[in-house]
């Protein structure tokens, strides 16, 4: 489930994200990297904090933060709830 500002920060409509895979907004190297340091993330209450560089829709690359909770692990299939930051923007 992705929300109206990741999609705007994509550039990807709601639906479209849903359609398309995390290395599809990443390059391969930095896509790699990236989902090994994702899948570091313990379960529970824990928050990772993960810097992504993501490639929009339109090509532009951007560096986001992810902060990351498990919030379920099935078999072959981990769940994540996420906040994304955008890196120019001011912490609150």
């Amino acid at each position: 489930m992705f929300n109206q500002a990741f999609a705007s920060i994509t550039g990807y409509s709601e639906e479209e994200l849903h359609k398309i895979g995390f290395d599809d907004l990443s390059d391969a190297k930095n896509a790699f990297n990236s989902i090994e340091e994702i899948h570091t993330t313990p379960s529970g209450r824990e928050v990772h904090i993960v810097t992504w560089q993501l490639i929009r829709k339109d090509g532009k690359k951007e560096v986001l933060e992810l902060r990351l909770t498990r919030i379920l692990k099935e078999e072959d299939n981990d769940f994540y709830y996420g906040v994304v930051r955008q890196m120019n923007e001011p912490k609150v």
